[in-house]
C-alpha cells in the first residue's frame, strides 16, 4: 500500500520518537506501573494528541492512515502509550463530530494541546459486549441531565480532565435508539472514580470503575441527537479500532524483532539458534502474519479515509491484529526459552499486554459476529 510522502514523514518522525522517548521509558513505567504522562506531555508538543482535529481547534488534521501509522510506532514502545492516546482521541474526536459549539470551541483546543485528557466512559458490569443493555440512566430535568449508574474498566479516567460517557435516557425507547451521550467534567460533584482493577497487563494505565449518583450535565453537554448516542458511538469507535488494529501491529512487531535479535544471538549445541529449522519457521510464520495484519489495519484507515463503509472491514482487522499479535507474542516467550518467562527480558511484557487485545473494543467472538452479518446480508 503506496504512501504519501506526508505519510511517510508521519511514521519516519513517530519511529525516532518511540525510539529516543518511549522504549527508553518502557521498562521502568511497565515495573513502577505509573502512567506516560510525561511522554503524553512530549507527544502534545509535536501535535500528537490532536492528530485528527482540524487546524481550527489546535489539531493537526492528519488522515486516519496517519494516525495508524503513528499508533503502531507508539505501541511498539508501549503499549499504555497507544492506549491513553487511544481514549483521549476517541473522545475528542466525537466531540468534534457531533458535539455542539461553544463546548468544542471551549474544550477541544486545550484537548489538542495536551492541557486535558479525555476518557471515554461505555462498558458497565453487566453490559460489556452488549452496551445497548446498559444500565445507567439519564433523565431529564430542566436544562440538566441527571446521570446515576455504574462503568467498568474505564482506561485512564484517574488522569482525564473530560469524560466522553452514555447514559439511558428513554428507558422504555427501541433499542440502540434510547441512549445519549454526554461530556463530563471529571471533578463533577455526583462523579466518583471507584475501584481500580489489577491487571494482567497494560501496566502504567489504570482502568477503574466510575460512579454516578445524582452527577448534573447541561443540556449543552449532550453530544451529538438526544437517544442516537448508542449510534454514534459505533461510528466513532471506527477510530479506535483503526488504533487498535495498528496498536497490535506495533506490539506484534516489538515481539517478533525481540525474537529475531535473540535467535541471532542465543547459541545452542555450538550455533544460533537462528539456524535450527523450527526457529527459522517461527519467525518466517510471524513476520508473514504481522505483514497481513499490517495491510488489514492499513485498508481499514484507508476506507475511512475516503469515507467508505468501515463496518466489516473494521471487525476484521480488529480481529486478525489482535490474534496475531498474541500469537507473536507467544512464540516470542517460546523462543526465548525460560528467560523469555521472566522480566529481565521485554517479551514478558509483550505477552502480558497482547491478552488485552482480544478482549477489549470488541472481543474475538463479537468481531466474528459483525464480519457473518455484513457476509449474509450481502
Amino acid at each position: 500500500m503506496q504512501l504519501s510522502e506526508e505519510q511517510e514523514r508521519v511514521r519516519d518522525a513517530a519511529e525516532t520518537f518511540t525510539d529516543e522517548t518511549i522504549v527508553p521509558r518502557a521498562e521502568e513505567i511497565d515495573r513502577e506501573d505509573r502512567p506516560p504522562l510525561g511522554i503524553l506531555d512530549e507527544m502534545a508538543d509535536l501535535g500528537y494528541l490532536g492528530m485528527l482535529l482540524p487546524e481550527e481547534y489546535g489539531g493537526s488534521d492528519m488522515d486516519f492512515t496517519s494516525y495508524a501509522l503513528a499508533v503502531e510506532e507508539f505501541a511498539r514502545g508501549l503499549h499504555a502509550v497507544a492506549s491513553a492516546l487511544n481514549v483521549h482521541v476517541i473522545s475528542s474526536y466525537m466531540l468534534y463530530q457531533y458535539g455542539r459549539d461553544p463546548l468544542k470551541e471551549r474544550v477541544l483546543p486545550s484537548m489538542a494541546a495536551g492541557e486535558s485528557l479525555g476518557a471515554f466512559g461505555l462498558t458497565e458490569p453487566n453490559a460489556g459486549s452488549d452496551n445497548a443493555s446498559m444500565e445507567t440512566t439519564a433523565e431529564k430535568r430542566g436544562d440538566e441531565y441527571v446521570l446515576d449508574g455504574t462503568k467498568r474498566l474505564i482506561t485512564n479516567v484517574d488522569n482525564a480532565d473530560y469524560l466522553l460517557t452514555f447514559g439511558k435516557t428513554d428507558p422504555d425507547g427501541e433499542r440502540y435508539h434510547d441512549i445519549t451521550a454526554f461530556f463530563v467534567e471529571t471533578d463533577s460533584e455526583g462523579l466518583e472514580i471507584g475501584q481500580k482493577w489489577e491487571t494482567m497487563g497494560l501496566n502504567g494505565l489504570g482502568s477503574f470503575d466510575v460512579h454516578y449518583d445524582g452527577l448534573r450535565v447541561p443540556e449543552e453537554n449532550v453530544i451529538g441527537d438526544v437517544n442516537e448516542g448508542f449510534v454514534q458511538a459505533m461510528k466513532a469507535l471506527v477510530v479506535g479500532r483503526i488504533n487498535v488494529s495498528a496498536r497490535c501491529v506495533g506490539i506484534a512487531r516489538a515481539a517478533y524483532e525481540a525474537a529475531r535479535d535473540y535467535a541471532r544471538t542465543r547459541e545452542q549445541f555450538d550455533r544460533p539458534i537462528g539456524e535450527f529449522q523450527a526457529i527459522r519457521h517461527k519467525l518466517a510464520d510471524m513476520a508473514t502474519k504481522i505483514e497481513a495484519a499490517r495491510l488489514l489495519s492499513r485498508n481499514l484507515a484507508a476506507r475511512a479515509d475516503r469515507d467508505d463503509s468501515t463496518r466489516q472491514a473494521a471487525a476484521m482487522a480488529k480481529l486478525y491484529a489482535s490474534e496475531v499479535c498474541e500469537e507473536v507474542c507467544s512464540e516470542a516467550v517460546q523462543i526465548h526459552g525460560g528467560v523469555g518467562y521472566t522480566k529481565e527480558y521485554p517479551v514478558e511484557r509483550y505477552y502480558r499486554d497482547a491478552k488485552l487485545l482480544t478482549i477489549g473494543e470488541g472481543t474475538s467472538e463479537i468481531q466474528r459476529n459483525v464480519i457473518a452479518d455484513r457476509i449474509l446480508e450481502q
